[in-house]
């Protein structure tokens, strides 16, 4: 299937469809796309099977251990201003960002990374999500996450 791409300097224009089947894609961060992840016991940062692709809007995030599994958003400087994700826990498991690696980035305007790009390790610095709960996530400034939820708590960790 062909990809659909609009973007600010190119306009409408059609690519081949990526690996992740996401097949609209506006360069304002709306990409429609699903996206099923498995959290990883305590998961490193670094771990690409445990970060949200930039281009999902919806994540269905499931774990294989405990409740301390845990996923993660990429870097804010990754993705546009605006950019939304929308993520359903189905096991509890906890929410975590990653950081570019020369600025903290911040996740419910606490820190959740240091400056260097790895977790935080202060409370708040993740957001534990308990399941059959979701959670809606925008990017809310250069390095920084704002979080729309009414189940989920931060983690007293």
């Amino acid at each position: 299937m062909p990809k659909v791409i609009i973007e600010k300097t190119k306009g409408l224009y059609q690519a081949t469809a990526d690996s992740n089947n996401k097949a609209l894609n506006l360069s304002s961060g709306l990409c429609l796309g699903t996206e099923a992840i498995t959290a990883g016991v305590d998961a490193a940062a670094a771990a690409v099977a445990t970060t949200i692709d930039k281009n999902t809007s919806l994540a269905l995030a499931s774990q294989v251990g405990a409740n301390t599994d845990a996923f993660y958003l990429p870097s804010p400087t990754d993705v546009p201003d605006g950019k939304i994700y929308h993520i359903a826990a189905v096991n509890a498991l906890e929410l975590r960002t990653k950081g570019d690696g020369t600025t903290i980035s911040t996740l419910r305007a606490v820190n959740a990374t240091n400056a260097a790009g790895a977790s935080a390790s202060s409370a708040g610095a993740e957001l534990a999500m308990a399941a059959g709960t979701a959670v809606i996530v925008i990017k809310s400034g250069a390095n920084a996450w704002a979080v729309i939820a009414a189940a989920a708590a931060p983690d007293s960790t």
